[in-house]
């Protein structure tokens, strides 16, 4: 769960800003009902749709990236891209694949934001298009 105080931090941050703005947590924001039919929502910050709100009302999230769930993924949630990087572990012993990670590049001009995610091993790419306020 994201404190109250944290909460209110992270809204004042964003309303002082016009700039493109990704967000990283370590726990998913993600809906629920979005990732799979038996998600453990044990992997889930507790308040998300709360913190997600935030996020949505400030118009400058583009991205928010988070772990701790394995299988990694993406979403598109009302304009913001949501991505879950896979996890290292538990994937097998060959280098050569099991070496997951992403480079990002992100391209803003204007209101437009471009962020391409480049997955490395079985962590898959992603390419989110945005629009800021």
């Amino acid at each position: 769960m994201v404190p109250k105080e944290e909460a209110d931090w992270l809204k004042a941050d964003l309303a002082a800003t016009k700039k493109p703005t990704i967000v990283f947590t370590h726990q998913l924001l993600n809906p629920q009902d979005l990732i799979e039919p038996n998600f453990d929502v044990k992997h889930l910050i507790a308040n998300a749709a709360d913190i997600r709100s935030i996020l949505e009302k400030s118009g400058v999230v583009v991205a928010v990236f988070s772990g701790h769930y394995h299988d990694g993924g993406f979403q598109n949630v009302n304009g913001i891209g949501y991505v879950v990087l896979q996890a290292n572990a538990a994937y097998g012993n060959d280098v050569a694949y099991h070496n997951q990670y992403s480079t990002v590049d992100v391209y803003a001009e204007g209101k437009k934001t471009k962020v391409v995610v480049a997955g490395n091993g079985a962590q898959k790419s992603y390419v989110i298009n945005a629009t800021v306020k």
